[in-house]
């Protein structure tokens, strides 16, 4: 999740001529998670749903549930899908039960479908987060919520 702030509180200012500048806010208690990815894959992509947007989702009641309306389960599974798309699932490795990383066992089914459920649960988990996030006072003060949402970045 990333909010942006314009650069000397103007959108069009930059000291830089042809350039621009965006300051980039990282909310303190809401995950990012890394994961390789495939050659080819966007330099940046994000969910075209502003943090505005997000925070008018209903969450689930509790854990393993799903929500009354269904957007948040749609939200999580439609930035899932890109995700895997991109993702190189073959190098991608996730904790095993005692914290240190799983072997490369890639070629197995059920080791890919361990991988997607991880991945999937770090997106669910990310998505909540950045719908909590409207709980927080600091957050609405800092963000323009109509211009921030959940960025990836492909870091070449």
């Amino acid at each position: 999740m990333v909010g942006l702030k314009p650069h000397r509180k103007l959108w069009t200012l930059s000291a830089r001529p042809g350039e621009s500048v965006i300051n980039y806010i990282l909310l303190n208690g809401c995950p990012a998670f890394v994961v390789p990815v495939k050659i080819g894959s966007p330099l940046l992509a994000w969910d075209t749903l502003t943090i505005e947007q997000l925070w008018k989702i209903e969450l689930p009641e509790h854990d393993g549930e799903k929500s009354r309306s269904g957007r948040f389960e749609g939200v999580v599974e439609v930035i899932f899908e890109f995700l895997d798309q991109c993702v190189d699932w073959e190098r991608t490795k996730t904790p095993d039960e005692e914290g240190g990383m799983s072997p490369g066992t890639e070629g197995e089914d059920e080791s890919l479908d361990s991988k997607k459920k991880t991945v999937k649960n770090a997106v669910t988990l990310l998505v909540a987060a950045a719908i909590r996030s409207k709980d927080s006072k600091e957050a609405r003060r800092e963000l323009e919520a109509d211009r921030c949402g959940i960025a990836m970045w492909r870091i070449p």
